[in-house]
């Protein structure tokens, strides 16, 4: 009789599961309305880009280096990106209010999806008004870059 190996599920990758873990915080979801979609289904969290319309307050990440590191025999388990977390609202007490909750749980570990977030360093941060939207409403941004280690459970 053969033995069976169980196939270990495979994880979400770290982006998919960085969202996740944003989503799920509280303290974030509290003044991003709970992920609820904005317009053509826009989610207030996401990767890379943000377009007006999108829901506000809102949350846009971007990796700035993948922090892929290496032993003598290839790439090791870990891996320590530096991610950029733009917290955008119409007032700049949201967007620090947002700032303070993404600071928060960046800073604390967590499991999310079959992957490992180690404590982030922030590394650094910046405060700008974007200017006006459409309509002259105002949009103001509080920028942090995180440096953290993650691996696959």
């Amino acid at each position: 009789r053969r033995r069976q190996r169980l196939k270990k599920a495979a994880a979400m990758p770290m982006e998919e599961a960085l969202i996740a873990r944003l989503n799920g915080a509280a303290t974030i979801n509290t003044i991003t309305g709970d992920g609820v979609p904005g317009p053509a289904g826009r989610q207030a969290i996401s990767w890379f880009d943000r377009q007006r319309g999108d829901p506000l307050p809102g949350i846009t990440l971007s990796k700035i280096s993948p922090g892929r590191e290496y032993d003598h025999s290839g790439p090791d388990r870990l891996d320590r990106p530096r991610v950029q977390i733009d917290c955008y609202a119409r007032t700049s007490a949201a967007a620090a209010a947002l700032h303070r909750a993404v600071r928060a749980e960046m800073e604390a570990g967590a499991d999310v999806a079959g992957i490992r977030f180690h404590p982030a360093q922030l590394d650094g941060e910046g405060w700008t008004f974007d200017g006006e939207e459409d309509g002259g409403e105002p949009l103001y941004r509080a920028s942090q870059d995180f440096l953290f280690y993650f691996e696959e459970l």
